[in-house]
């Protein structure tokens, strides 16, 4: 069975005029430009590495959006390698331009996408 962690490459911002310790959180995704609201229990969970209290629905999100890796993953390394793939084919996207943007630009996204 895979084990898995929490992505040290996300972001977590509160939404602008909620609660900021009981309200729903974005978590945006800097290697894949994903973003996602989650409720502030399941943030706290994925803070903790704690999958088993998570719907497996849920999961399966965080996998795909690439805010939980394998346990083992070297996550540096894998942005390199897929970046590498991007100077070499331009039609994937480029994982290491989600690193520059601000938390601004995430949720003017986030309001865009009518997240918050």
């Amino acid at each position: 069975m895979i084990k898995f962690k929490y992505s040290s490459k996300i972001k977590i911002l509160d939404i602008p005029n909620r609660d900021p310790i009981l309200g729903d959180k974005l978590v945006f995704s800097l290697r894949t430009g994903k973003l996602i609201r989650l409720s502030g229990f399941y943030v706290e969970l994925l803070l903790k590495n704690n999958f088993i209290e998570m719907p497996v629905a849920l999961i399966k999100i965080l996998i795909r959006n690439e805010l939980i890796v394998p346990d083992d993953e070297n996550e540096s390394a894998e942005l390199k390698y897929k970046t590498d793939l991007y100077n070499q084919d331009h039609k994937i996207y480029n994982p290491s331009g989600y690193l520059k943007l601000t938390d601004q630009q995430i949720l003017a996204s986030a309001q865009d996408l009518k997240l918050i």
